[in-house]
């Protein structure tokens, strides 16, 4: 599996920009222009290397984690629907972002069958619309799926689904991770 960090790219630009001894060509004193884009100070340049060094903020910051179990019991009534995750009205909800996670359904049962569902809102206050929908029956010989949806910026919502009673109750770990584009602009 992968680990997720959050990375702090303001840090590593100014750890990058502040190196006093950085050389843009061989030739002493005479910046590049054509890598700088104009003869004066970086950050109040807007030529095409500061667009270039910019698109680094063009990454997938952790928005948020989400852990927890989707219970099923017997005695609930059925067809049964939790929700894992829904990022609409949320504060990433505006921005672009997507959901990455994995669900563990290893405690899934001999002919039981689950639905995993992914619904993405192109934009904020507008409708979901069915992404992705899969069933799985059990036993698996995987049992840990890897959910990933389309990245919107209306919100993102992962269902997991049972339409009949489990033989006993049934419990599936899930972890889900929000992750939104920091930001987004054409070089």
């Amino acid at each position: 599996m992968w680990q997720s960090e959050v990375v702090d790219i303001q840090k590593i630009a100014e750890a990058v920009w502040s190196y006093p001894n950085r050389t843009l060509t061989s030739l002493a004193g005479q910046p590049r222009v054509d890598l700088l884009g104009e003869d004066r100070d970086f950050e109040e340049g807007t030529g095409y290397r500061k667009r270039l060094v910019e698109r680094i903020a063009d990454a997938l910051v952790l928005y948020s984690t989400l852990e927890s179990a989707a219970r099923f019991y017997t005695t609930d009534t059925y067809p049964k629907t939790v929700s894992l995750v829904d990022t609409s009205g949320q504060a990433v909800s505006g921005s672009h972002h997507l959901v990455e996670g994995v669900i563990d359904l290893s405690d899934l049962g001999s002919s039981e069958t689950v639905v995993v569902e992914e619904y993405v809102m192109l934009a904020p206050g507008g409708q979901y619309r069915l992404y992705s929908s899969e069933s799985f029956t059990g036993p698996l010989s995987k049992p840990a799926i890897l959910v990933r949806t389309a990245p919107v910026r209306g919100g993102v919502k992962v269902l997991l689904r049972m339409d009949q009673a489990p033989a006993e109750n049934r419990s599936f770990p899930y972890i889900m991770f929000v992750k939104s584009v920091a930001k987004a602009f054409p070089v």
